[in-house]
């Protein structure tokens, strides 16, 4: 089941069915999940079709970090479907990782990146504090 169903246990809060299979993307989990496979097709992206030795700057960093990126995000999908208790501090780095590449470019003018600051820490917040990830990521 691909949403996962609020249960109210003994003491009145709610709880979330994470036995079906689909767990890992069920509710809000889903739109950090494409997020990330989002990052990972541009970093693939940066890295083959760019040729570092003709950057320089601002591009060479985010060429590097493509570089960088790459496995960690494929870190973060195998704790992601394993659904390993590490996966939220992961989320919570990848995302304060895209929430500092949008300050840089906010404090070096380039361009007006607020809201995506405030989005990735909206999304570190609720890997921290959703019981549906406590949840969900057990193992």
């Amino acid at each position: 089941m691909i949403v996962a169903l609020a249960q109210s246990n003994q003491n009145g809060t709610k709880r979330f069915d994470t036995s079906g299979s689909y767990a890992w993307i069920g509710g809000f989990l889903i739109l950090p999940a494409l997020a990330t496979v989002v990052m990972f097709i541009s970093s693939v992206l940066i890295v083959m079709i760019s040729n570092p030795s003709t950057l320089g700057g601002l591009n060479l960093i985010m060429y590097v970090l493509s570089v960088l990126l790459i496995p960690y995000i494929i870190f973060i999908f195998y704790n992601w479907v394993k659904r390993k208790l590490l996966l939220p501090l992961l989320m919570v780095i990848f995302f304060s990782i895209q929430a500092a590449i949008s300050i840089g470019y906010m404090v070096l003018g380039l361009e007006n990146e607020f809201i995506n600051v405030f989005l990735n820490l909206i999304w570190a917040i609720y890997f921290i504090r959703s019981i549906r990830v406590k949840e969900t990521f057990t193992e």
